[in-house]
């Protein structure tokens, strides 16, 4: 949720141009997180299939570079929100490890 309030701000607060697109994309992609990564792990591990669950946080993961990495290598005004979300992920992920060595 703090994702697309954040994305949303920064989209109403008159950003730079170079910015507008990266927001967009970011925008989708956490949606895509919010909407789809997280609930299919949380029914994953309702389920007791942790291999579906950790496939769900690397995707996270992932959504987070790409955010990141939409901003053309240079440090998004998201940088924050992008670390915050991959460190989550990798110890969701660390967690579900431990889930399938059970």
């Amino acid at each position: 949720m703090q994702a697309a309030a954040s994305i949303s701000k920064l989209q109403h607060s008159s950003p730079p141009a170079a910015w507008i697109d990266p927001l967009k994309n970011c925008a989708f992609k956490y949606k895509v997180v919010l909407e789809a990564s997280v609930p299919e792990a949380t029914e994953a591990l309702t389920k007791g299939n942790p291999k579906f669950a950790e496939d769900a946080v690397v995707g996270s993961h992932g959504e987070a570079d790409g955010c990141e990495q939409s901003f053309g290598g240079s440090k998004s005004p998201l940088t924050a929100l992008n670390t915050a979300v991959r460190d989550l992920s990798d110890v969701a992920r660390a967690i579900i490890r431990t889930l399938l060595l059970q």
